[in-house]
């Protein structure tokens, strides 16, 4: 278990909530990218996203941490 201090601030703004920041605080995400930045509150308000960046820029979990909110946990 990660310690809640531990979890990236950064993307706690951006709407990462439990479900998420455990495992960016292990995998060692502290400061978004900037297509993460753009893409995640997005994503959470439900609207279509097309994003366009770097191989290594961090498009895999500008598009994996709204997947992860949005599960259903029943």
């Amino acid at each position: 278990m990660v310690d809640p201090s531990a979890y990236p601030q950064a993307f706690v703004a951006l709407g990462a909530t439990e479900r998420s920041l455990p495992a960016l605080a292990t995998f060692g995400f502290a400061t978004p990218t900037p297509i993460q930045e753009q893409a995640i509150p997005a994503l959470l308000d439900g609207k279509d996203v097309v994003g366009i960046a770097k191989t290594g820029s961090g498009k895999t979990v500008a598009f994996g941490v709204p997947m992860i909110e949005k599960l259903d946990s029943d």
